[in-house]
């Protein structure tokens, strides 16, 4: 059973690779630690000027991963899933990367509560888990059962919002151990807003609560697709949808909140990065429904550098902190910011 589903977990990896193939204070790049060096090349392309002023450098490399989800912490470390292989890496701000967590079965959504506590979702075997700033790892108790959470958000006061996929909800997990049923309808699927039990999702495949105060999700349609629509979630339970896809190929992989600009600048309400599987990143301004490329070119690679240039390899996960924007990439972490 074991091997079956460790290959299960490779081929769908292997998918989501092929679709992506096929369609924050400011820190300098970290080198990897000598027992995790880099075999391949990152090349780094510093010629020219940049009028955008917004750059890429990777933050580290390790070329036999293929990082699911990536969070960071306020002090600078970062954490990164890996789904296939069942592990969690741990990268301090120095740049010595660690492996925390390799007996966990398909870790995938992660976060970093204020008191530095790494939260994370194990999809097959429909658990959350709790890491400690010591490193001990404990299952978190929730009062509802889940089936394939996805992803998962953390508030300042430590109430935990999980993206429980094929229940077709958002569970909420208070510090006192409540659980309840924040949006959406047990096995009701589609995309219709509302609030609570009326709206409906369909397949909730990334979770991020930002400085606004709302929940921001990736969901799919209403034929079953997934990646196909942007849901803003109050956390009254009020759910709307601000962005749907209408392309036929063009997919969401993961979008990330943020109180800036499409320029790094600060703003006074949310916007949204949003990655997507055509090697594109992109910021949409919630408050005119204005969407701007970031990335300026689809070409694939792993080159660092000014962004009208730089080149994204398979990017699958973005987390935004200290006016930083880093991307899960293949097997590197990238970061993109303003000089």
């Amino acid at each position: 059973m074991k091997i079956k589903t460790t290959l299960l977990k490779s081929a769908i990896a292997a998918f989501c690779l092929a679709m992506c193939m096929q369609s924050c204070k400011k820190d300098d790049g970290v080198a990897p630690t000598s027992s995790q060096s880099d075999a391949s090349e990152i090349i780094i392309n510093d010629s020219g000027s940049d009028s955008t002023g917004i750059y890429v450098s990777t933050v580290f490399n390790i070329p036999s991963a293929m990082i699911s989800r990536i969070a960071r912490s306020a002090d600078g470390t970062l954490y990164a899933t890996e789904y296939a292989n069942d592990k969690v890496y741990k990268v301090t701000p120095s740049g010595v990367v660690t492996t925390v967590v390799q007996t966990v079965n398909s870790p995938n959504g992660v976060k970093v509560a204020t008191d530095n506590d790494v939260f994370f979702t194990s999809y097959f075997d429909n658990k959350i888990y709790r890491m400690a700033p010591t490193g001990q790892v404990s299952e978190v108790t929730v009062g509802l059962s889940m089936s394939r959470p996805t992803d998962i958000a953390v508030d300042s006061d430590g109430t935990l919002y999980i993206a429980d996929a094929w229940h077709k909800r958002i569970l909420k997990l208070t510090t006192d151990g409540t659980t309840t049923i924040l949006a959406g309808k047990t096995d009701a699927y589609g995309i219709v807003d509302g609030k609570g039990n009326t709206a409906r999702f369909n397949y909730v495949t990334s979770l991020k609560l930002g400085a606004d105060g709302n929940l921001w999700a990736v969901d799919g349609d209403e034929k079953g697709g997934s990646g196909l629509c942007v849901r803003k979630i109050t956390l009254q339970g009020v759910v709307s949808t601000p962005l749907k896809l209408t392309s036929q190929y063009r997919r969401i992989y993961d979008l990330c909140p943020a109180k800036t600009d499409a320029n790094f600048a600060v703003t006074g309400y949310g916007n949204l990065f949003i990655l997507y599987n055509d090697n594109s990143i992109t910021h949409l301004n919630t408050k005119t429904n204005t969407e701007s490329p970031i990335t300026l070119t689809k070409e694939r690679g792993q080159v660092d550098g000014p962004i009208v240039s730089a080149r994204f390899s398979s990017p699958m996960s973005l987390s935004f902190r200290q006016n930083n924007l880093f991307v899960g990439d293949n097997s590197a972490i990238r970061k993109i910011y303003r000089k």
